[in-house]
C-alpha cells in the first residue's frame, strides 16, 4: 500500500504536576495512539507537544524520551496560552506520520476529560 503523510491529535490530562503524573499520562496516551494507528519509530516525522501553564515539572518529551527511546525522532513543546474553562493540566500531542490509513481512519484520543 502506498504511504501517505498524516497527522492524528491526542490528549489527556493529569491529576497533578509531578514528573510521574507527567510519565504516566504521556505513556497512557502514546500506548493507545501508537495501538490505534499501529505506529512505528520509523514512520514518525515530529511530535509537537502543548502543555497548559500548570505544567512545570516536566516537558513530555522528556517523557517520550524515557520510555520509547526515540532519540532520532524531532520532538517541540510549548505552552498553551491560559484560556478560561479549559482543562487543567493537560498535555495536547499532534503527531505527523507516514501510515497506509486513509484519513477517515485517524483517531483523535482523548483521556481524563482532556478534549480538542
Amino acid at each position: 500500500p502506498c504511504l501517505q503523510l498524516r497527522a492524528v491529535r491526542g490528549a489527556t490530562t493529569i491529576a497533578q504536576d509531578t514528573p510521574e503524573a507527567i510519565q504516566q499520562g504521556v505513556e497512557e496516551l502514546f500506548d493507545q495512539l501508537i495501538q490505534h494507528h499501529q505506529l512505528k519509530p520509523e514512520d514518525i516525522v515530529w511530535l509537537f507537544f502543548t502543555v497548559t501553564p500548570d505544567i512545570t515539572t516536566m516537558s513530555p518529551a522528556k517523557a517520550v524520551r524515557l520510555k520509547y527511546q526515540w532519540a532520532d525522532i524531532p520532538l517541540m513543546c510549548a505552552q498553551e496560552p491560559f484560556i478560561e474553562g479549559l482543562p487543567a493540566h493537560c498535555i495536547r500531542v499532534l503527531i505527523q506520520f507516514y501510515t497506509s490509513l486513509e484519513r477517515h481512519q485517524l483517531v483523535p484520543v482523548y483521556l481524563n476529560g482532556a478534549t480538542t
